[in-house]
């Protein structure tokens, strides 16, 4: 009768305590606190979500910007080792000449189809060293051998200053602009600069941004130097 009153006891207690419990799970519930926590906690984890996708989609974006630059700078490469590989060879052919004939010029310029074979490019020059005390006589000369109306000026974007030594252009091909012969570079401290460099390193030169004139348009653009030494001279 004990044994039996205590778990009767013992029950009733349980009861009133899993009751107890419940109600109070249920008024917890029913109060703001439970939505909010799981609100505050979709935002923390919708902000995590944003951030490491974004720092994704950022190193994706840098990465393959990575790309289409080391695309470009090969291209760029490429074409220049191209670009100076025929200057080198005019170069070449120039050193074993006794002197500059336009015609000749003309017909090796042409054969390498500058226009076709090498984008980018618009012209091929010979530009000739002058010294200051033969600039009319050198003039002269060029107009009773080759055109009647050739004449020594400043180069576009030059600054018209007294040299010692002028860099006159004889021979243009394709001739697209008439007015580029007598172009003086020693007058633009850029053209200049990538002249005296490429010869006194003996290699392919860059300058850099110029302006050049196209279609009666004044446009910006590189010019690429590559020196010419007479064979048997003493460098």
């Amino acid at each position: 009768m004990f044994l039996r009153s205590n778990q009767f006891a013992a029950r009733r207690a349980w009861n009133r305590l899993a009751t107890s419990f419940s109600r109070m799970y249920f008024r917890v519930a029913r109060t703001p606190a439970l939505p909010g926590c799981i609100l505050f906690a979709g935002w923390v984890f919708g902000g995590w979500l944003y951030t490491s996708l974004d720092n994704n989609r950022r190193e994706s974006d840098r990465n393959h910007l990575d790309s289409i630059v080391r695309s470009a700078e090969e291209s760029i490469r490429q074409q220049m080792v191209s670009y100076q590989d025929a200057l080198r060879g005019a170069s070449e052919f120039l050193s074993g000449a006794s002197r500059i004939d336009r015609d000749l010029w003309r017909a090796y310029v042409q054969r390498l189809h500058v226009i076709d074979r090498y984008p980018g490019a618009t012209a091929m020059v010979v530009i000739e060293p002058v010294g200051s005390d033969r600039l009319e006589s050198f003039a002269a000369e060029q107009r009773r051998l080759y055109h009647t109306d050739f004449r020594i000026h400043t180069a576009l974007s030059g600054e018209g200053l007294p040299v010692a030594e002028h860099f006159v252009i004889v021979c243009v091909e394709p001739l697209l602009n008439p007015a580029a012969l007598g172009s003086d570079h020693a007058t633009d401290p850029r053209r200049r600069f990538a002249i005296d460099a490429a010869r006194d390193r003996g290699e392919p030169v860059l300058s850099r941004s110029i302006r050049i004139t196209r279609n009666a348009e004044s446009r910006a653009a590189f010019a690429l130097y590559v020196p010419v030494y007479q064979a048997g001279a003493a460098l």
